[in-house]
């Protein structure tokens, strides 16, 4: 179960980073989950933007975990990164959900 998503972006100044997506892998199929990023100042030339968001998401044993983000221009370079925390549910153990 993924419990909290923390993302940091740094793009080119004026660029904003419009949704950051988390795709997992539950119960047969693709869900994809979109985060909101919020804009947080200028440095430099770079634009900043964060994500913090609790959630309780859920991905089959074995998923890849997809995140992708979406930004109003690709120019340049960009780059995001992203922390995920959770913990593993043993459905051997009890019920899965």
């Amino acid at each position: 179960m993924i419990r909290y998503l923390s993302a940091y972006a740094n793009l080119l100044s004026g660029q904003k980073l419009l949704e950051l997506t988390l795709i997992t892998y539950h119960g047969g199929s693709n869900v994809s989950h979109r985060f909101a990023p919020i804009f947080t100042g200028n440095i430099f030339a770079r634009s900043r933007f964060v994500v913090a968001q609790d959630t309780q998401l859920y991905a089959d044993p074995g998923t890849v975990v997809i995140i992708t983000g979406e930004r109003s221009d690709s120019n340049g370079t960009a780059g995001i990164t992203v922390t995920l925390s959770g913990y593993l549910i043993d459905c051997a153990v009890g019920a899965c959900s």
